[in-house]
């Protein structure tokens, strides 16, 4: 006893610790037989351990004959029913009874049978599906539930249980809402992995990528939401990195998707190909190093546009101020459409998704200003790359304003 409460030993329930609970749940689809006093309490349980359409208890009186008997019936979740506490519950006079659970949550499922008047019956649980979930993602057959192919698992079998390799092309669908998950793992000499998106069917499927650990909507490295049928991702710096991959469903799709970890680069003007990646000479960027570093000025406005998405565009300015500010106006931009460019600030190196000291990428605005306020830093010229890149957003060419400044000494 317990503040003047009963906490029960396990096999036990009520406010008295005197109700009996099975320590072992009921199966489906089968009846059980039970019988109880006037004034007392009977329970057993269920465990719903996947997504089902209806869960259904029925129960019938069997005592002869039927108007001298009386159950009442109840039902919870996680938790024994009482007369006041319960989330389905049949009161009536009725010999049959059945509680109906429409989209029931997975968990441990409580019925108690309440003797109005000592009783027997019978109890079945049944479950109902009328569907599976994203059609097994395609990796497998409804049954329902889904039973997944060889290589696949989960509610829906959207997850691969086998690693990806290189220019494997797998196929899925994901309804809206939907995830399908995939992982690549690097090799420990090349860093740079193409993943490519093809959609089969009308609707809109999104890529969010994510190293080491499983992406979400809010926790990314990378991700590509544009509504093109068609897309890429290029993925930097994941030298023996377990690269985790999700096909989120903005609206119902199938799709195919492929992983490519380059061994040459597709072309390297001003520059020398490693690992997959153009490493440009000094002054040159882009993903091909054919893009001359801009020197900015104090003040000075630089009009350029980013003409496809995953584009850089690198600009370069010297400052031995503490303070420093970086600002980039998308010339397209308004309220009804997301910012299409981010903004990125690295000492000493170009930036990159993922090496970077300053950034932006705020997605809700077409407005973007990085400070830099270095405090009790002598005042020694610091040299700094500034980087605009194109999100997935870009389907066409975006053009934008970008200016520094600093306060004069």
């Amino acid at each position: 006893c317990q503040n003047h409460l009963c906490n029960c030993e396990v096999g036990w329930g009520g406010n008295d610790c005197s109700t009996s609970i099975p320590t072992t749940p009921f199966p489906f689809g089968q009846p059980s037989a039970g019988s109880v006093e006037t004034g007392k309490w009977k329970y057993q349980y269920v465990d719903l351990d996947v997504s089902v359409s209806e869960l259904n208890f029925i129960v019938n009186i069997t005592s002869i004959p039927v108007a001298e008997h009386d159950c009442d019936v109840y039902v919870k979740r996680n938790d024994i029913p009482t007369l006041t506490k319960w989330d389905a519950q049949d009161s009536s006079f009725s010999q049959s009874m059945s509680i109906l659970i429409p989209q029931p949550a997975v968990g441990r499922w409580f019925i108690g049978i309440w003797g109005f008047r000592q009783c027997n019956y019978l109890i079945t649980a049944i479950t109902i599906n009328t569907r599976c979930i994203s059609e097994c993602s395609h990796h497998g057959e409804c049954g329902p539930p889904c039973r997944c192919n060889t290589g696949y698992e989960g509610t829906s079998c959207e997850n691969k249980t086998v690693p990806l390799v290189s220019t494997e092309i797998v196929s899925g669908y994901v309804e809206q809402n939907a995830w399908n998950y995939y992982v690549f793992v690097a090799s420990s000499n090349q860093s740079n992995i193409e993943i490519s998106v093809n959609q089969t069917t009308n609707g809109d499927c999104d890529l969010y990528v994510k190293l080491d650990t499983i992406p979400s909507r809010w926790s990314y490295d990378y991700l590509e939401i544009s509504p093109s049928q068609n897309y890429r991702l290029i993925i930097e710096d994941a030298i023996s990195r377990q690269v985790y991959i999700g096909v989120f469903g903005w609206l119902s799709t199938s799709y195919t998707l492929q992983v490519k970890q380059n061994k040459e680069c597709e072309n390297c003007i001003n520059g020398n190909c490693t690992n997959g990646i153009c490493v440009c000479s000094v002054g040159w960027s882009g993903l091909a190093c054919d893009q001359k570093n801009r020197l900015l000025n104090r003040g000075e406005v630089a009009s350029d546009t980013i003409n496809t998405r995953n584009e850089w565009h690198f600009y370069s300015f010297n400052s031995s101020s503490n303070t420093v500010v970086v600002t980039m106006r998308e010339m397209e931009f308004n309220s009804d459409t997301e910012g299409m460019l981010q903004l990125f600030v690295a000492e000493l190196e170009q930036p990159t998704l993922r090496r970077y000291d300053y950034m932006d990428f705020d997605p809700n605005k077409g407005f973007h200003t990085i400070t830099i306020a270095l405090d009790n830093r002598k005042m020694e010229s610091i040299y700094w790359f500034v980087g605009v890149y194109g999100t997935g957003n870009v389907v066409n060419p975006v053009s934008y304003k970008l200016v520094v400044w600093e306060p004069p000494h």
